[in-house]
C-alpha cells in the first residue's frame, strides 16, 4: 500500500520513487519508528505513526 504512495508521491514531485523512499526512510529513523525489519512493521501505517510522534513531540 505505501509503495502506491511513494509512488504518487514521486510523480506529483517528479522524481524517483528511490528518491522518495530514501526521505521517508530518513524520516522513520530520526523520529525512531518501526523498522522496516520488524515483524510488526506490516501491522503499523508508519506516516500515520510518524505524524502522531512528530505532534508528541518526543521521538520513541
Amino acid at each position: 500500500m505505501q509503495d502506491g504512495v511513494n509512488l504518487g508521491i514521486a510523480q506529483q514531485l517528479k522524481t524517483k520513487i528511490n528518491t522518495v523512499e530514501h526521505h521517508v526512510s530518513t524520516i522513520e529513523d530520526k523520529l525512531g519508528l518501526v523498522q522496516a525489519d520488524d515483524p510488526a512493521r506490516p501491522h503499523v501505517n508508519i506516516r500515520v505513526l510518524a505524524a502522531l510522534t512528530y505532534l508528541r513531540g518526543n521521538p520513541q
